[in-house]
């Protein structure tokens, strides 16, 4: 049994003494962390008098109202007396008062149920490991400490119309002077005015045949995020690093592919475009895992760590179809259906945008027209149903074997929050780079600004 279990009692009377001093954000984190949150006891005790005094509106919300709460339910004594909440209280005095104080408090709130998080976690091992010591059946040990660490990772607060109003009006507050595009920039204008950019908690499909480009649009909205000091992981199941940073050194420097493929053609200017290409994409936050069949699971554990560090604020997979599973279903469309369930409950659970590339069917190869439609999604409509947005890329050229034609459509088959249309855009295959169609960005402002407002 473990005993020095995790616990950070400095974060714990900090938070509790921003709450003595700012008592309206008592309500505002009673759906987010909860008394059984705090490791010693005395802890527990005065956030739960909080919250009663909070609800009630009977005594002040300061020192003298909790002792008095807690004097009058006999759990004085227990909470530490009044020397330690006192102490407690008096350390909020020293607090200068800002406009983040709201910010710090959740952040000392989000150490509290980590560390909560953690003992359940431990226990969970714990109860695992006596009940397979004792010779119960296996596989529902591990079923139910998968359940069990399910829970524990996603929490189990379901949070009043209070807390939710809250939540968006700092989110309102937050992303209102970022214009029309708060989330996270595609590259793509266009597409950012559509869709106001990745969003969090969102996870994107894009489809496409193979070859038609979806890896190195995938890239380029990498490198958008990068160029914007964002941390990005791109897991790629079908490529190499090795050839992810060709594509991005070919992008970035405006480099021919081929030549950065090939290192005998690369000409002497541009090795020197290489070596200022690697000291800017050397600074970015950009993570590259070619790990082939990776599960899910695999996938998912790798991201929470790079989250957990504070250095991930968008999710790349390539592809869907070669994601390995954990456990064998009765046929891949439903391994298919249980993955894109769980990629969804990821970005949620992350809370970053979550972009999934995903090879259309043979379907449109049989059909006149060639421009794919959401059915075309390979091997199951679940992922139709799990994801926020879908997008399917199209090129012309690919079918008529036109080298001239380098147009593009990037088409929004399905947006749950917005509407659908299709992007416009300029493949320039040598370089890997796909581009606004200036003359369709031109065409669709003007369209915008004739609108009445």
């Amino acid at each position: 049994m473990i005993t020095n279990l995790p616990n950070d009692p400095q974060a714990e009377k900090a938070f509790l003494s921003l709450l003595f001093a700012r008592p309206q954000f008592v309500q505002k984190v009673s759906g987010l962390i909860f008394p059984k949150d705090f490791y010693k006891r005395e802890n527990q005790i005065i956030y739960a008098s909080m919250q009663r005094i909070a609800a009630s509106n009977e005594l002040p919300l300061d020192m003298v109202g909790v002792t008095r709460e807690l004097l009058a339910r006999n759990e004085l004594k227990q909470a530490g007396g009044n020397i330690n909440i006192t102490s407690i209280a008096s350390m909020s005095m020293d607090l200068p008062v800002t406009l983040n104080d709201f910010a710090t408090c959740k952040k000392y709130a989000e150490i509290i149920l980590d560390c909560s998080r953690r003992r359940e976690a431990i226990k969970s091992f714990e109860e695992a490991t006596g009940l397979a010591v004792r010779g119960d059946d296996i596989g529902n040990i591990l079923q139910s400490l998968n359940d069990t660490l399910e829970n524990v990772n996603r929490g189990t607060t379901v949070n009043g119309i209070g807390d939710t109003l809250s939540e968006w009006n700092t989110w309102y507050e937050e992303t209102q002077l970022l214009g029309d595009c708060p989330g996270i920039h595609t590259g793509i204008t266009e597409l950012d005015n559509m869709t106001g950019g990745w969003q969090n908690g969102n996870l994107i499909v894009l489809g496409a045949r193979p070859s038609m480009g979806k890896s190195a649009l995938a890239l380029n909205f990498a490198c958008a995020a990068c160029n914007d000091g964002k941390n990005v992981a791109v897991f790629s199941l079908e490529m190499t690093r090795r050839e992810i940073i060709s594509r991005i050194t070919a992008a970035e420097g405006d480099i021919d592919f081929e030549h950065t493929n090939i290192p005998a053609l690369i000409t002497h200017e541009e090795r020197q475009r290489i070596k200022a290409v690697f000291e800017k994409i050397g600074a970015w936050g950009l993570f590259l895992d070619d790990s082939p069949n990776m599960p899910l699971s695999q996938i998912a554990t790798k991201a929470r760590r790079l989250k957990y560090a504070g250095k991930l604020d968008l999710v790349i997979i390539d592809h869907l179809n070669l994601i390995g599973t954990d456990a064998k279903k009765e046929n891949r469309t439903n391994e298919i259906a249980d993955i894109t369930k769980r990629m969804k409950g990821l970005a949620k659970e992350l809370n970053v945008p979550v972009i999934c590339l995903c090879q259309l069917s043979r379907g449109v190869e049989n059909r006149n027209e060639k421009k794919p439609q959401l059915a075309d999604l390979r091997e199951s409509g679940t992922i139709e149903q799990d994801a926020d947005m879908v997008l399917l890329l199209y090129r012309d050229g690919y079918y008529t074997k036109d080298a001239s034609d380098k147009s593009a459509e990037l088409i929004i088959a399905k947006q749950r929050g917005g509407r659908t249309g299709t992007v416009n855009l300029v493949f320039t295959g040598d370089r890997q780079v796909f581009v606004d169609d200036v003359l369709q960005g031109v065409m669709t402002n003007a369209r915008r600004e004739d609108i009445p407002q």
